[in-house]
């Protein structure tokens, strides 16, 4: 090893942090790459890093702004203005003056560069002031919903006839969506006029696809012109475009600004630096959404009841079982509250095979109903327990604002509105495995799943016999008319009806 570099169990002994922050500070830029060089080891090369002891320092100051509650995008920025050579805020590019080599700072939302980030569907999930200005097609404020922003539309859906720079730039983004996405034609939901859709699918017919090969992996960066004769943006443009797994980074700077260019390519060769900054930044977009929201029943005697190693590998198993089963059914996770776990579905009928996604949150429900009977047989049989573990899942759809975020754990879903936490209050009305969902929600089920659904509300009889009162709905207020304190905690869903749902006929 070369004397006076660190490795990285060096930096953990010395620091006290532990490598998952490690490897945080690094991949966030916050540190600098480790130095590689080739080292023996049991007779067989292998490529090693250490870093440069100054990185102790570094790694004590992002300590201590972390411990005063700035987070890490601000430190970065901090870390950045003390260190102009290492661009430590995510959207920043750092650029050379060539006569008084005075480092400048341009970032990607206040530049001069028009720059705009699209998902696989070219429907628009950022863009800054320049292109908000100047950018022909999205001058024009943004639709609330995700149809609406798909870019293809925002170009052709004028009053008038779109002119030569709308046109420039619709055949642009058709490359583009050629060459750097699996693009499988234009999207179902895109609603236009009969001869705007007519001259998008010649345009999209004409549409060539350069540098297919290094620009279809992520990472990969395509360059291409654009000319624009508008009074707003006139010139001549060089047009940089980078593919992440969450979509199309498209920025264009003028042509002949060498210098600019040549530092935007860095930048997009630095995908650690681009991909938080924009993922942190898209727009909200008003969506359908369904959601599951599933909790282990009783956590806490549970947890009492077996070793701290065993409720661990427990909870791990059940996360995992759970996670596995709403991603096949076509599902995203997040993490809601210690003992449960939350699952999106969203509308996209543009893919079809995925089917309703409405049908595909009540399948997995009874999917996971069925796999934590497993479960717990497995855990009885182990602990020799007579009780069973129970998941009990709450069900709800609406149309929420929805956005994300891209933090250490990666990509992290957020819902504004009431929908997760009515689906949660309705996992606390289950017991015992049982499923539960709003009225809402099945009647927005199509036709044919209900007529196969089983639910309904049991009611006991004067004779006290419990029954089932088959597609019936009940409130709150009518299942714990009695119970002051259940009722106060679910004052929140007070005037919902809902329901029990028992199966599905398949």
């Amino acid at each position: 090893m070369r004397r006076n570099l660190l490795t990285f169990k060096d930096i953990i002994e010395r620091t006290g942090i532990s490598r998952a922050a490690l490897q945080s500070y690094k991949a966030r830029g916050l540190l600098p790459s480790p130095i590689a060089f080739t080292a023996e080891a049991d007779g067989a090369a292998r490529q090693v890093g250490q870093f440069d002891p100054s990185v102790l320092e570094t790694i004590a100051r992002i300590q201590a702004l972390a411990a005063s509650g700035v987070s890490l995008d601000e430190i970065g920025m901090r870390l950045a203005a003390n260190d102009p050579g290492q661009p430590a805020r995510l959207s920043s590019v750092h650029l050379a003056n060539n006569n008084s080599r005075a480092v400048l700072q341009l970032t990607l939302e206040q530049g001069p560069h028009m720059a705009y980030l699209l998902n696989h569907r070219f429907e628009v999930q950022w863009l800054n002031e320049a292109a908000r200005a100047r950018m022909p097609g999205l001058t024009r404020p943004l639709p609330p919903d995700a149809a609406g922003r798909s870019l293809f539309k925002l170009l052709l859906d004028t009053d008038a006839k779109p002119d030569p720079d709308h046109i420039a730039v619709l055949r642009l983004n058709l490359a583009l969506a050629k060459a750097m996405t699996p693009f499988a034609g234009l999207p179902q939901t895109l609603s236009l006029p009969a001869d705007r859709l007519q001259l998008l699918r010649k345009y999209l017919e004409e549409a060539t696809s350069p540098a297919r090969a290094p620009a279809s992996a992520p990472g990969g960066v395509m360059r291409l012109s654009l000319r624009l004769n508008g009074s707003d943006a006139p010139g001549d443009y060089v047009v940089h475009a980078t593919r992440f797994r969450e979509g199309v980074l498209v920025i264009a700077s003028p042509e002949g600004d060498s210098d600019s260019a040549d530092e935007l390519r860095r930048l997009l060769a630095r995908r650690d630096l681009v991909l938080h900054a924009l993922i942190n930044r898209r727009l909200p977009v008003l969506t359908k959404v369904a959601a599951i929201a599933a909790r282990l029943q009783d956590s806490s005697k549970v947890c009492s009841e077996l070793p701290p190693g065993e409720y661990f590998a427990l909870i791990t198993q059940l996360w995992s079982m759970a996670e596995t089963i709403i991603r096949a059914h076509s599902g995203s996770c997040t993490r809601g509250s210690s003992d449960t776990l939350v699952g999106y579905f969203f509308d996209q009928p543009e893919n079809d095979r995925n089917g309703d996604y409405r049908l595909n949150a009540l399948r997995c429900a009874l999917a996971l109903k069925t796999a934590m009977a497993t479960l717990s047989k497995d855990w009885q049989l182990r602990k020799n327990w007579p009780d069973e573990l129970c998941l009990n899942i709450g069900l709800n759809e609406a149309e929420e604002w929805l956005g994300a975020r891209h933090g250490p754990a990666g990509e992290e879903i957020l819902v504004l509105g009431d929908l997760v936490s009515h689906a949660s209050h309705l996992s606390e009305i289950a017991r015992f495995g049982q499923v539960w969902a709003a009225k809402n929600f099945i009647s927005k089920l199509p036709a044919a799943a209900r007529e196969r659904l089983e639910f309904g509300i049991e009611r006991v009889t004067a004779d006290g016999q419990r029954v089932l009162v088959r597609t019936s709905y009940a409130t709150v207020d009518t299942l714990f008319g009695s119970d002051t304190k259940r009722l106060t905690a679910l004052r929140e869903i007070a005037g919902i009806e809902l329901t029990e749902i028992r199966g599905l006929r398949e």
